[in-house]
């Protein structure tokens, strides 16, 4: 996933799907208006913490993936009306 994205504070959906990421870039910290994220069928073996900070989030999908728990901080997610493990 390219850093550049973070650059992009208005996105509100992103789907890196299918592209063997192991990890996502900090930068996506920026992403305020994010309200989708789909990460599926990718090699993540944890939830990154970029992704737990990206509070405006209302759906995350996350199957197909190699994680193993659901940490107790994805409660941070406030706005989470989907998850999909």
């Amino acid at each position: 996933v390219p850093a550049w994205l973070g650059d992009m504070p208005q996105l509100q959906r992103l789907d890196v799907s299918y592209n063997r990421i192991k990890a996502l870039p900090a930068e996506l910290v920026k992403l305020t208006a994010l309200i989708e994220l789909h990460h599926r069928g990718n090699s993540l073996d944890s939830i990154p913490e970029v992704i737990l900070s990206l509070t405006g989030l209302k759906e995350l999908s996350l199957s197909n993936n190699l994680l193993a728990e659901l940490p107790a901080t994805i409660s941070q997610l406030v706005n989470l009306e989907c998850l999909l493990l």
